[in-house]
């Protein structure tokens, strides 16, 4: 059987496929088998594994990134929400909210083509599924923060108290905690309003 080193084109792309895809359990099976064609050397054995294995991964990697795409949407519109339903966002001039919502990167990314391969690619080459991942992560603070800034754009002295975290148990603890945290709370009023 003819041996051959990896050439470019179907091979390359799924390699690039691979690596877009790391992380994915599609992946690690598509790695062993991408491995035994490379220690094999059997890229030009009949049939050809290569069409196949890009096919598995472009497949797990379209319905990720459109899992990807839909939360991504999915916590602007709760960050949207979030903002429509707050008095303080509410009483500000539109020129503040527009400014804020600059500021704050409030406006979500344009959702991707993904129905080609070489969309899906180029997609990734923007922005990789962890990156995607980590914005989703992000949008709740970036709401979080236009919502302080405006506060101190109303309210000047307002002052972001973080309550503490924990595991309560029974009622006891409870009452224990909402003491602390009223105590904590109280002591910054004296220095003027308070965001939680």
């Amino acid at each position: 059987m003819p041996t051959s080193s990896p050439s470019a084109g179907p091979w390359e792309r799924l390699l690039n496929f691979q690596s877009f895809a790391s992380g994915l359990p599609e992946a690690d099976a598509c790695s062993k088998s991408i491995a035994a064609i490379v220690d094999g050397r059997t890229l030009l054995a009949d049939p050809d594994p290569v069409p196949e294995l890009t096919k598995q991964l472009t497949t797990a990697v379209r319905i990720t990134l459109g899992k990807l795409q839909g939360d991504l949407a999915a916590a602007f519109k709760v960050g949207d929400d979030k903002l429509t339903a707050s008095q303080v966002w509410n009483r500000l001039s539109d020129e503040q909210r527009t400014t804020l919502a600059t500021t704050c990167q409030l406006t979500p990314p344009a959702k991707d083509a993904i129905g080609t391969d070489d969309e899906i690619l180029a997609a990734l080459r923007t922005s990789n599924l962890g990156d995607r991942g980590n914005l989703i992560d992000a949008v709740p603070q970036r709401f979080s923060r236009a919502l302080d800034e405006a506060s101190r754009l109303l309210e000047p002295k307002a002052q972001r108290v973080t309550l503490a975290g924990t595991t309560i148990h029974n009622a006891v603890e409870l009452d224990q905690w909402l003491s602390d945290t009223r105590k904590l709370v109280e002591q910054k009023l004296k220095d003027g309003p308070v965001i939680l």
